[in-house]
């Protein structure tokens, strides 16, 4: 399912999803290496966010789940690969 389409980039959900809401924000130039991606392309992937409290942010979400709840997810996951 395609969430946004610019000249530049693509995102879509992620077809299995590793957490709810799991997109992945690819640019179309082709390259081998991030890296050689030209930082035009690079501007629109990486959006910033606007303060503290909104936007997205380039993380991985915090949680301190305890063992059974660690163990849930990581059969979840294992389940997926």
């Amino acid at each position: 399912m395609k969430l946004f389409e610019s000249e530049r980039v693509l995102a879509f959900m992620d077809i299995q999803p590793l957490s709810r809401g799991h997109a992945l924000v690819i640019p179309k130039f082709h390259a081998a290496k991030l890296a050689d991606v030209p930082d035009e392309d690079l501007k629109e992937i990486l959006i910033p966010k606007p303060n503290e409290s909104e936007g997205l942010g380039v993380h991985w979400p915090i949680t301190e789940p305890g063992m059974e709840k660690l163990q849930e997810i990581f059969e979840e996951i294992k389940a997926k690969m």
